[in-house]
């Protein structure tokens, strides 16, 4: 077999990338660390939880996850708090079959794709469909992936700052139609990804902006029709992802359209 002659230029460049990815990793160990657990009554209270240490990640947009971090959500036992867990209630009573197969669509459980993913395979199929330029492309899913990223982790510095329960924690009487996951109740993740990836295709793509903030309205209220999150939770954490979204267009951006 004829021995094929070392490319220099591509040597080059993927010891440029393993460098960038060695430092990047050097960064998110050396910031990284874990949120105090708060104890008591009124505190979320599974064991190993997921990810406690997510909000203090490295963001690629927004500089650090607590830029974004929600007012702290309504005190137990007050009327704001109390309707709340009545919304829950109500919503689990009155799911229609429409809304779980929303709540299922959104779910993002194992051996599915995250609500990331399904927000990557969505802009896929629409770029597909559009054939724009590589570099259009390029810009539109980096800036979309880069956008979620930092939305989850100012959405879990939120979550390890309150330690809020889930509803089933407060009312064991409210059944989810799905898994609760095994962390902290506020904000929701998929509210604040949703939102954020919805603000960021509705940016590249401004014909499709209803279409985009629909389905990310969808993403939000299944985390309550499935009995799983508070309202509040949804509607803070949606803020927090349009927010976040705005902020990392105007910076990452600030060159012009790309």
């Amino acid at each position: 077999m004829q021995r094929v002659p070392d490319d220099a230029y591509s040597k080059t460049l993927a010891d440029v990338v393993f460098a960038k990815v060695w430092a990047r990793i050097s960064e998110e160990n050396d910031q990284t660390r874990p949120y105090v657990r708060k104890q008591g009554e009124r505190y979320w209270s599974g064991e190993r939880p997921t990810t406690p240490y997510a909000g203090s990640w490295k963001p690629w947009l927004i500089g650090y996850g607590s830029r974004f971090r929600a007012a702290p959500p309504p005190p137990d036992g007050s009327p704001e708090d109390l309707q709340e867990l009545e919304r829950v209630r109500t919503a689990v009573a009155h799911r229609t079959p429409e809304q779980q197969r929303a709540v299922l669509y959104w779910a993002g459980g194992p051996e599915t794709e995250t609500p990331a993913g399904i927000w990557l395979l969505i802009a896929n199929h629409h770029l597909a469909s559009m054939r724009p330029p590589l570099e259009r492309v390029l810009s539109a899913r980096s800036t979309l992936a880069m956008t979620m990223a930092d939305a989850f982790i100012a959405c879990w510095d939120t979550k390890y700052v309150y330690w809020t329960k889930r509803p089933f924690m407060r009312d064991p009487a409210i059944q989810s139609s799905i898994e609760t996951p095994n962390f902290p109740s506020y904000t929701s993740g998929h509210a604040t990804v949703s939102a954020a990836a919805a603000t960021v295709l509705a940016y590249y793509f401004p014909g499709q902006a209803d279409r985009w903030m629909t389905m990310a309205q969808e993403a939000r209220d299944s985390r309550l029709w499935s009995g799983i999150h508070f309202p509040i939770d949804n509607d803070q954490g949606f803020l927090m992802g349009k927010a976040i979204a705005t902020y990392a267009l105007r910076g990452h951006l600030a060159g012009g359209d790309p």
